[in-house]
């Protein structure tokens, strides 16, 4: 068993399996951000699709065991179809991943969980 499958649920395993690689990660970690968290993930899809367009892009939010709705939020903060540019190149889709953290809560200890998400050789 790796690290990865030590840390994280198997919902979140097959969400890790879909994305499959990425060309850039914006982390956010989060504890009881529900009524701001939308905005910060809109915004950083938002210049990930602006500025990389080209690029596969994830956003992974990092949950330090919310109790407002917060991943909930994460999960529903996409952009609609008139927030997205157009290109004449390829545009990767970018994902949107959140995942439980269940030690002590806070955003602190959130980022524990980004660590086993990085490539292993």
């Amino acid at each position: 068993m790796t690290r990865r499958e030590e840390v994280l649920p198997a919902e979140a395993l097959r969400r890790v399996g879909e994305v499959g690689q990425a060309d850039i990660i914006v982390g956010i970690p989060s504890y009881n951000n529900a009524s701001t968290i939308g905005h910060v993930v809109r915004a950083a899809q938002a210049g990930l699709a602006k500025y990389f367009p080209g690029l596969r892009c994830t956003v992974l939010n990092s949950d330090g065991g919310s109790n407002d709705g917060t991943r909930d939020a994460v999960r529903g903060a996409g952009l609609g179809d008139a927030d997205l540019l157009l290109v004449s190149h390829p545009v990767f889709p970018i994902h949107r991943l959140t995942v439980p953290y269940d030690g002590i809560p806070g955003k602190g200890s959130a980022f524990s969980i980004v660590l086993p998400l990085r490539s292993e050789p």
